[in-house]
């Protein structure tokens, strides 16, 4: 057999992102607990760094007025949301390149901290970009994301996605499909059965696979010997199997949105002041640095030599690059805070006790950001207002048209559902339909299988197995 060698040229665009871009993305996403260590970090490293103890100064202080042009580039890395593409091109970007260990650890440092992120959206977006996927399809799986429940379950139907979307629904049955690959396994299913399947699928064709695929409605009723029977196996043996699947995770979202820091340091301040929402930045929480004095004498000193002036600049162009991303991390998340505010103000003012429906994509419209920016922008973040502490991304929610023209949110119709039940009499559980009626008597008129979706998500079984209970 002769082998022949062939070359050939090609032409492919590429885009990559240039380390200060790249720097104020992994700010824009840090929480405030891992920020700290990151300016401690960076302290400890980068002499030109210093505390600045003086209160009411701005974040990077004066000499960012020289540096117009990188801020300039690191916002327009946010707007278009280039992190996404510099997540994927990372390790192409830092594979030629001499960069020494300690830029590999805050590399690693990146990723880390992405996957240990306590909220559910984050880890999921760190690994879209672990594959190659379109900037089409980024935008479908971050919509299927948004409508993820605690519980980590897909809180929409495929229509309702692609709605959201704006694409066909194959494509949100596509992207839909490549999320449930993701960790943690059994992600955005859209109910048990499927939930369960996903993790098994690698074994698939097994009695176990068999059980949970056929027979999961016949488990529920603890109809054992027909199951044993439908599979040819003993009832000891399907006890056995049972033992196996309660090894599954049946909520596997619910790890991620459980989890909550020991101690919440917030990013920004909501204060009512004569009826109005004033919304600030923490200044407690994040140190506020500036540019050493000391060492910007020594770059003008003439006796200073040249190995030393070159080290300096190279310091100085980290530090203001740092500045410039902390202050583009404050501002992006009080502009957005600030449309929380007036968006949310009769939730805060004590004027109502629901929220209004608000999704991110109108956000990211009025803000001229990605949408996937203001994800990344909110997730891990924390608000301080007089009715309590919240995460930022609680105020996005799932808007549900519930009449012609007007809209409501999912968790809204969940909790009138909840207090309908438990209105009900223990002796006689209403069904599904008299829910139905009894929510369009309150002007909510949705599906019968929605009210069903929201009374599971609830936390209620049907009308049959709630008399059980009592």
């Amino acid at each position: 057999m002769e082998h022949a060698f062939f070359q050939s040229q090609s032409m492919r665009q590429e885009q990559h992102l240039a380390p200060h871009q790249l720097l104020s993305l992994e700010i824009l996403s840090l929480p405030v607990m891992e920020l700290q260590q990151k300016i401690n970090e960076e302290l400890s490293l980068n002499p030109t760094l210093e505390l600045d103890k003086a209160s009411g100064e701005n974040l990077a202080g004066d000499p960012l007025s020289e540096n117009t042009e990188m801020s300039t580039e690191a916002m327009a890395a946010v707007d278009k949301d280039e992190s996404l593409i510099g997540m994927v091109q990372l390790e192409s970007y830092y594979g030629d390149s001499a960069f020494n260990p300690d830029q590999d650890k805050t590399r690693q440092h990146f990723f880390d901290s992405l996957s240990n992120e306590q909220d559910l959206a984050s880890f999921l977006l760190s690994q879209i970009h672990q594959g190659e996927i379109t900037e089409a399809d980024i935008e479908i799986a971050n919509v299927l994301i948004a409508l993820l429940n605690d519980r980590g379950y897909l809180n929409a139907s495929i229509e309702e996605v692609a709605f959201n979307a704006m694409c066909s629904i194959e494509n949100a049955e596509r992207v839909l499909a490549l999320l449930q690959t993701f960790d943690p396994p059994g992600i955005a299913a859209r109910d048990l059965r499927e939930c369960l399947l996903i993790q098994l699928k690698k074994t698939k064709g097994s009695l176990l696979y068999k059980l949970v695929d056929k027979h999961l409605a016949d488990l529920e009723k603890n109809k054992i010997k027909e199951i044993a029977k439908a599979l040819k196996i003993s009832p000891m043996e399907v006890q056995d199997l049972i033992e196996e699947l309660q090894k599954l995770n049946p909520s596997p979202g619910l790890a991620y949105s459980n989890r909550r820091p020991d101690f919440i340091s917030p990013d920004v301040i909501f204060e009512l002041k004569d009826g109005e929402i004033e919304v600030t930045s923490s200044k407690d929480f994040v140190p506020r640095l500036r540019l050493s004095d000391k060492f910007m004498k020594m770059l003008e000193d003439p006796k200073t030599d040249t190995e030393t002036k070159n080290y300096l600049r190279e310091k100085l162009a980290e530090s203001r690059s740092l500045l410039t991303s902390l202050d583009l991390r404050e501002s992006t998340l009080l502009r957005i805070s600030r449309l929380v505010a007036r968006d949310q103000k009769d939730f805060f003012t004590n004027q109502s006790s629901s929220l209004n429906p608000v999704t991110m994509r109108e956000i990211s419209g009025e803000l001229d950001l990605h949408e996937t920016t203001i994800s990344r922008a909110v997730a891990g973040k924390y608000l301080d207002s007089p009715k309590g502490i919240y995460t930022l991304r609680s105020f996005f929610n799932h808007a549900v048209k519930v009449n012609e023209g007007e809209e409501m949110t999912a968790e809204r119709i969940q909790e009138m559902i909840r207090e309908i039940i438990n209105d009900e009499d223990p002796e006689k559980p209403i069904s599904d339909g008299k829910i139905l009626l009894a929510l369009e008597e309150l002007g909510v008129n949705i599906a019968r299988r929605t009210v069903a979706k929201y009374r599971e998500i609830a936390g209620f079984s049907a009308a049959s197995k709630r008399k059980m209970i009592f």
